[in-house]
């Protein structure tokens, strides 16, 4: 019933929600996870990640091929596989996945931590298994991506390098054991990073996106595979690829979702994207002040009260027209 109800789900999908309705509710967490960090991470920028909406989990996001749209699939897929992850390390899916077996490999490559000679460390604790959710996130999420078509190409791109953004900066997490928090041996584990850090390296790489063509082969002469604009090779497999050009976002577009930048708050002082005459196009801002009313000269009393003044702070906004 739960699966009947959802709009837009494609016929994979609908079957894999039938199979397991108990990760519907994860798969849309990843989602809003997803979109408040995309909004915190464009909250300076023209674009600022809000448009008409997606069809919840489901749906495509925006219809245009743009850089927007590449990170926007990208962290929609971190969150839905961090959510997954998150759930299968607190025990919450049962048999399906639980605790990691400790990765050899990653000991190695993290071999310079910040443990002194004198410290030891040993693996233990419970480390992020990644396999169940890379492979239900990879199953479900790209279920919708299965016609041959360049914008296919690109929308499965970015939703791996969405997924790599996780799996390629986990870290270790350590607990100190030993007499008197002397920290004689550590127990460490393998950990998710936090989702900031994973908003942050999609950013990054949201800045040096690459524009690609389709590669067509085949009988049928169908895109094959993605190659950069004038370069003569492949995009690596963790950046962000775009077909479009962007729009200047500036104005409303009901037709493509865009919301323009009118009523928008922007930096008065700011000289650069989120400033007022950027952010704002040019198009001029209204200037408002008011009385903020804020704790003030705060005195700590033993034991164990703090007692504040209240002080009026004048506050200005600055509103695009």
């Amino acid at each position: 019933l739960l699966c009947n109800k959802i709009d837009g789900l494609a016929p994979s999908q609908r079957r894999m929600c039938q199979a397991r309705p108990d990760l519907m509710p994860l798969i849309a967490k990843g989602v809003h996870r997803a979109w408040y960090e995309c909004q915190w991470q464009f909250r300076n920028n023209k674009w600022n990640c809000t448009h008409n909406g997606t069809k919840f989990f489901a749906g495509p996001v925006p219809d245009s091929a743009t850089k927007e749209s590449a990170f926007e699939y990208a962290i929609k897929s971190a969150g839905i596989l961090y959510e997954i992850v998150k759930a299968c390390g607190e025990g919450r899916l049962g048999a399906s996945c639980g605790c990691a077996k400790h990765d050899v490999s990653f000991q190695r490559s993290k071999r310079r931590t910040q443990v002194s000679p004198s410290q030891r460390w040993r693996w233990g604790g419970c480390s992020v298994d990644l396999g169940f959710g890379l492979n239900y996130t990879r199953e479900f999420v790209d279920g919708r991506e299965i016609q041959r078509t360049t914008r296919s190409l690109m929308n499965r791109h970015n939703l791996e390098a969405g997924r790599l953004a996780i799996t390629k900066n986990l870290t270790k997490s350590c607990r100190c054991h030993g007499v008197s928090g002397s920290c004689n041996v550590r127990t460490c584990w393998i950990a998710l990073p936090s989702f900031r850090q994973v908003g942050n390296n999609l950013r990054q790489k949201f800045v040096s996106a690459r524009r690609v063509d389709a590669i067509l082969g085949g009988k049928r002469r169908r895109p094959h595979i993605l190659k950069i604009r004038n370069k003569a090779r492949k995009p690596s497999p963790r950046e962000l690829v775009f077909l479009d050009t962007s729009p200047e976002f500036c104005e409303r577009d009901r037709r493509t979702g865009i919301f323009g930048t009118s009523g928008r708050q922007c930096n008065g002082s700011a000289q650069n994207y989120s400033g007022c005459d950027s952010l704002c196009c040019n198009r001029g801002y209204r200037t408002a002040e008011y009385d903020k009313q804020e704790p003030c000269r705060c005195k700590f009393f033993w034991c164990c009260t703090v007692t504040c003044q209240k002080c009026i702070r004048k506050v200005k906004t600055y509103t695009c027209n």
